[in-house]
């Protein structure tokens, strides 16, 4: 997916990264990390998320324009106000950002990379994938 126009500029405030590999299996094991832009980000999505009020979600996409929770959260209450074009927008915005975050040793489509969801670091970007309804999880590695 290329980026709109009108959509911020993709910072590179996550990051998948080569955790392990193995050998045997002929796998490598990827892991999201998160700079302290996003994990400030992250604090301010949680609060918006406790202060029970949607507004406050564009607060949090002003501190970060590529936070998942936030896109994810936006889109869902532009869908459930009828305005299914904006919803659709902060979706493929979600994505794009999943996507700039693949290293180019990350293929999915070729079956050898893994990310753990078992392991907690990459549980919001596995769920993120899920609501996002990508065709298929485990073909983007997600195991």
């Amino acid at each position: 997916m290329n980026a709109k126009d009108h959509w911020p500029p993709w910072l590179s405030s996550f990051s998948l990264e080569l955790e392990r590999s193995d050998a045997n299996e002929g796998l490598k094991y990827f892991c999201f990390s998160c700079s302290s832009g996003y994990s400030h980000a992250q604090s301010v999505f949680e609060s918006a998320v406790a202060s029970g009020d949607p507004g406050n979600f564009n607060s949090v996409l002003m501190t970060d324009p590529n936070h998942l929770g936030a896109l994810l959260a936006l889109s869902n209450v532009k869908r459930r106000m009828g305005n299914v074009a904006e919803s659709q927008d902060l979706l493929q915005r979600a994505v794009f950002s999943l996507q700039c975050a693949f290293p180019a040793t990350f293929s999915p489509w070729r079956c050898n990379c893994r990310i753990d969801f078992a392991n907690p670091d990459n549980t919001v970007w596995a769920v993120s994938a899920y609501y996002l309804n990508v065709p298929s999880c485990q073909e983007l590695g997600f195991t």
